[in-house]
């Protein structure tokens, strides 16, 4: 074949004829449209077959003869040019499907959050998500196979965060990703994470510490400034609870008449951040800076301002705090010695620890709802009711001397 014939130079007829070339095996199907097909016909143990080799002038001469050379050496090596020819375009096709329904990061990020929305916080939940959102989604790594993703290429999302001076941000996505892998090892996705080992970093250096230390304990004047700059209605009452109670942002806007009974609130199990150690409601007392805040007799007690019948979000109540602290310009929550909403947590329990240490050193981890442990969780089903409502009580008294409201509700411990 080759230089004796030239395919451009070939005769078309009206009826379809076949032309056989200057290379064993090697024939053309010249077709009245004008097209020209190339087959070479070859035995394989005593089988005879045609292999189609292209047409002109879709492949030129040149490729043609390199198609058919290859099939030749195949039956040299007693292959079937044809069954190769095959089974390769299986492998491509398989190859295909496989690049079709690989599953990516953006893929296995959606239905990891998902899966959890039900099993994890709320806020957890919600930090996850903006974690991937603002800068895993931003990543070259977002469209690829989540199997193709190396811990270099994890490390280079972190070291982009850490540029922009954000230290804590990289902490919190560094748990989002590796919780994401972690999901993906136990959704089949993947054999192992690469992020097995990619676990936030405490640094003395505050530009590189991704665990920020919070151990802010307001002082008599900060709680003053702070309760008196927030207005009640609508969104300061829920974030002076945070004070008054020592309970979480979501226990509190959950709040609904259907659960106070007097001087005390239950809070439901589905509710509370650790739910699923503990396994039981919370019952929380309510001193009277607690119940003066509650204006409602019905439904929830923090209702939302815009949808009729639901509580409020709770980032509401964190603005509010967040505005009351710039206004009086501290700091805030992650810039060094910054005020956030949860430093009234740690307030009241370590004022309550202070007082109580000698008598009921246990209170405080009791009021703010902290596990007690395994084994104590399991065995002691105690509520210690009377000992919440004594330290409460002492906490009332002492926040009515700060807040200069008068009378102070003396207490003997």
């Amino acid at each position: 074949m080759g230089t004796e014939i030239k395919f451009s130079e070939i005769e078309i007829r009206e009826q379809r004829y076949e032309l056989y070339l200057n290379e064993p095996g090697l024939y053309a199907r010249v077709n009245s449209s004008g097209s020209i097909s190339i087959y070479y016909k070859y035995s394989v143990d005593g089988t005879r077959s045609k292999l189609p080799l292209g047409k002109y002038p879709n492949l030129s001469q040149a490729e043609i003869l390199k198609e058919y050379r290859k099939a030749r050496g195949d039956v040299a090596k007693g292959l079937d040019p044809l069954y190769e020819k095959e089974k390769r375009k299986e492998e491509i096709r398989q190859e295909r499907l496989a690049r079709k329904n690989q599953v990516t990061v953006a893929t296995a990020a959606e239905q990891w959050l998902r899966d959890r929305r039900h099993s994890i916080a709320h806020r957890t939940l919600s930090g996850y998500r903006s974690s991937i959102k603002c800068h895993v989604s931003q990543s070259a790594i977002w469209k690829m196979p989540i199997k193709d993703v190396t811990y270099h290429d994890l490390v280079k999302i972190i070291e982009k965060i850490h540029d922009n001076k954000t230290p804590a941000a990289a902490g919190n996505v560094k748990r989002a990703i590796s919780n994401l892998f972690n999901w993906s090892v136990k959704a089949g996705y993947l054999q192992y994470s690469v992020a097995a080992h990619l676990s936030p970093i405490s640094s003395d250096d505050p530009d590189h510490n991704e665990v920020p230390d919070r151990d802010r304990v307001l002082t008599d004047k900060e709680i003053r400034d702070l309760w008196y700059e927030m207005v009640d209605e609508p969104f300061g009452a829920p974030a002076k609870m945070v004070l008054l109670t020592g309970c979480r942002r979501p226990e509190i806007i959950g709040m609904h008449s259907s659960e106070i009974d007097g001087d005390w609130w239950t809070v439901p199990k589905k509710r509370i951040k650790t739910r699923r150690k503990k396994k039981q409601d919370f019952r929380v007392y309510l001193g009277p800076l607690a119940k003066s805040l509650l204006k409602r007799e019905q439904g929830f007690m923090f209702p939302s301002t815009r949808i009729s019948g639901v509580h409020m979000d709770e980032k509401r109540m964190t603005d509010e705090f967040g505005r009351a602290r710039a206004a009086l310009g501290m700091p805030g929550g992650d810039e060094p010695d910054g005020v956030w909403l949860y430093d009234c947590r740690r307030t009241l329990r370590t004022r309550i620890e202070e007082q109580f240490a000698e008598t009921m050193p246990y209170v405080g981890g009791l009021l703010l709802n902290h596990n007690r442990g395994k084994i104590d969780g399991i065995y002691n089903r105690y509520a210690y009711d009377s000992q919440k409502k004594k330290a409460i009580l002492w906490w009332d008294g002492e926040l009515t001397r700060i807040l200069g409201l008068g009378k102070v509700f003396k207490l003997a411990v």
